[in-house]
């Protein structure tokens, strides 16, 4: 089975946000296949500070569904294909706002390497490459700057290559979706604290919150571990 790593460039990151630009990259071979997308929201300045597209580099650009058909005649996209990416719910959250059809699941490369590499500085995909000092096959030669979606669909493939030397496809697969053990706090009165120095009844509210207040799957599973529970 082929792996093919995403990257979605967009409007912006809410609700009604959606893909600007869609970069698809062969994790086994030298096949890519990337472009502009015309949205039916423009661009946020946010998002044009990050990326530099603009809505009149969108004028005349296709539509999404034509860009990733594209991409399957390259066999790049398709049902016997593992998509990853570098935070993968957001990318194919961007996806199916665009009104693509996308898979349910996929290898999350942030995800894993908040469980392969804890001790990192930081763990954007950027930060991933110096860190381990990872050569990204392609970069120079695809003529476009950092934070576009084929230079970082590029660093996400090496980034996979170097996790798939000593983990499995399936095992990528599972820490995906796995509970990840966080090390700092990243919020409240207690962000940048070690979770191991965080009081027992800070942690103990954490687990109480229910419904829209609850925290996400980390922070829940971190908590009950300082807890012992």
């Amino acid at each position: 089975m082929r792996i093919v790593t995403l990257d979605t460039e967009t409007t912006g990151i809410g609700e009604t946000d959606e893909p600007v630009e869609i970069a698809l990259v062969a994790v086994n071979g030298d096949a890519w296949h990337h472009g502009l997308v015309k949205p039916h929201v423009p661009c946020t300045v946010e998002a044009r500070a990050t990326h530099h597209i603009t809505d009149a580099m969108l004028e005349e650009a296709p539509p999404l569904w034509f860009e990733l058909q594209l991409g399957s005649k390259l066999c790049l996209w398709g049902s016997a294909i593992v998509v990853a990416a570098h935070n993968l719910a957001f990318d194919l959250r961007m996806l199916r706002q665009g009104g693509a059809a996308v898979p349910t699941g996929g290898i999350c490369t942030w995800r894993c390497a908040l469980h392969l590499f804890p001790d990192a500085p930081g763990h954007s995909n950027g930060v991933l490459r110096y860190h381990l000092g990872l050569e990204v096959p392609g970069l120079a030669e695809c003529g476009l700057p950092p934070h576009r979606a084929l230079p970082d669909a590029l660093v996400t493939a090496a980034l996979l290559r170097h996790m798939l030397e000593t983990k499995t496809e399936q095992e990528l697969l599972e820490l995906t979706t796995t509970p990840v053990l966080l090390r700092t706090c990243r919020f409240g009165k207690h962000r940048g604290t070690a979770w191991a120095e965080i009081p027992r009844g800070y942690m103990e509210w954490i687990l109480r919150q229910t419904g829209e207040a609850a925290f996400d799957a980390d922070v829940r599973h971190t908590a009950r571990h300082y807890l012992g529970t």
